[in-house]
Formats: C-alpha cells, sequence, structure tokens
C-alpha cells in the first residue's frame, strides 16, 4: 500500500504498504488506530521493524490487521533514483510479510505507479478524536477527473465558481497525463531524473506539455492540435484548447 495523505484541520498521516493482500476492505469505513501504534522518527537511521494492530471499520465491526514490519521516513535523504530502488525492494520483503511504509510526499507512489510494482494505494486522513478515515487512492489523473465530476454534479455550488474551479481539475488531470508517459518513457530508457524534471519544468504550456508526451519533443507544440483532433475528434480538440486557456491556479 502506497500512500499519500490530503491535508486535513486535523492532521493527516500518509503511508506505503507492500502487501500480498489489501490491508483496508474494497470500501473501507472510518475507524481509529489502536493504541501503541510503530514509532520512528522520519530521519532515524534505522527504521523500526516492529509489530502494531490496525483497527479498520465502523458501526462496532472493526477488522483488525496485524502488521508484521513498519518503515517510517523511508525516503529522508534519497534521491529519486534511490527511491526507484527502494519500491521494488519492497515489494520483495512484501512476499513474506506484510510491509508498511508511511509517507508524507509523492516520490513513492509515484515510482510505484511507473514501475508497475503490486501495492494497494489508500489515503488515510486524520481527522478530529484521532478518528482515521481510510480509502483506496487512485493515480492523480483520475483524482482530479473524480474531483472536477464531483464539483459538476454538486447543484448548491455558485455557478462562478465551478466554471472556474473544474476546468481548472480537467487541466490538472491532463498535465499529470503528460508527465506521467514523459516520465515513464524517458526514465525508463535510463535518462536521469533530474534532467527529465527540469525538461517538466521548461515546458510551461499545456500545449508544450502535450508535445513531450505526444512526440517526444517540447518544439512540436504546434502539431499537438493536429494530433488531438485526428485521433479525437473535434469535440477532444476544442476541449483541449479551452484547458490550455485555462490557469492551473483556480
Amino acid at each position: 500500500m502506497v500512500h499519500r495523505a490530503r491535508r486535513a484541520p486535523a492532521g493527516c498521516r500518509a503511508g506505503a504498504l507492500a502487501t500480498p493482500g489489501p490491508l483496508a476492505p474494497s470500501r473501507p469505513r472510518p475507524g481509529r488506530m489502536a493504541p501503541g501504534r510503530p514509532q520512528g522518527s522520519p530521519g532515524s537511521r534505522s527504521p523500526p521493524n516492529l509489530k502494531g494492530n490496525l483497527h479498520l471499520g465502523g458501526s462496532g465491526k472493526a477488522r483488525k490487521v496485524e502488521v508484521k514490519a513498519t518503515v517510517d521516513g523511508s525516503r529522508q535523504s534519497m534521491d529519486p533514483a534511490r527511491v526507484d530502488g527502494l519500491a521494488p525492494v519492497l515489494q520483495a520483503a512484501s512476499q513474506e510479510r506484510q510491509v508498511v511504509v508511511f509517507t508524507h510526499d509523492d516520490r513513492l507512489p509515484e515510482a510505484v505507479r511507473r514501475l508497475d510494482v503490486a501495492a494497494t494505494v489508500v489515503e488515510v486522513t486524520r481527522r478530529e478524536g484521532s478518528v482515521v478515515e481510510p480509502r483506496r487512492s487512485k493515480d492523480p489523473v483520475f483524482r482530479y477527473i473524480e474531483d472536477a465530476m464531483a464539483l459538476a454534479r454538486t447543484e448548491e455550488l455558485p455557478l462562478d465558481i465551478g466554471r472556474r474551479v473544474v476546468p481548472g481539475l480537467c487541466r490538472e488531470a491532463i498535465e499529470a497525463a503528460c508527465m506521467e508517459a514523459v516520465r515513464r518513457r524517458r526514465i525508463g530508457r535510463g535518462e536521469p531524473h533530474g534532467e527529465v524534471e527540469d525538461l517538466l519544468l521548461g515546458a510551461q504550456k499545456l500545449t508544450n506539455l502535450a508535445a513531450l508526451a505526444l512526440f517526444d519533443d517540447v518544439d512540436r507544440a504546434a502539431d499537438v492540435m493536429t494530433r488531438i483532433n485526428k485521433e479525437g475528434g473535434r469535440s477532444a480538440g476544442d476541449a483541449f484548447k479551452g484547458m490550455s486557456t485555462t490557469s492551473r491556479k483556480t
């Protein structure tokens, strides 16, 4: 399980679990962390190898799962290439034991997705009263689309706000998809992580980012609309054009 926490007023706890079976039910319910959770500072040299219990479920029907190995702060001072090496190591360890890794950043989840490591991704939000709400997490593309669809269906949402926020989320989804394609292709063929990230940062416009994803060439932005219209139709082209004029910050 690789877990990326979302911000919440009462704070969040993030974690990653490489496990032969999923930790949470397919539709997780609010639960509570059992007392005596494994302790370990993010900067500790030797991550703890402890046992603990995580109670999931609601309405008095908690599911108790024994955690065999817990790692906290495993990515501290790691460059992206070492994180890439960590993901398969955790997967190998999970063949004999349940492994939980807590994380607050995206590097390990991104590596897990890109390397196709078998892992269950779960987001955990800790709310008031230490109530823990876990839910299965999807990759950023689907997450942005789901958020956009949820807002679009919200009748109470003011129309002027919806017209700004929903297109912004759709643009974020397109950018995430393009960046995922570029990283998978270029890092997969051996290019250094830093160079790939610099290339992505240099693609300031959505059309440049799409050119990287479609043609592996940032300078072919002029060919993007033709390719989208050809493969997706005029409606896809119009939608992309609308997203390209939408600000990322909403």
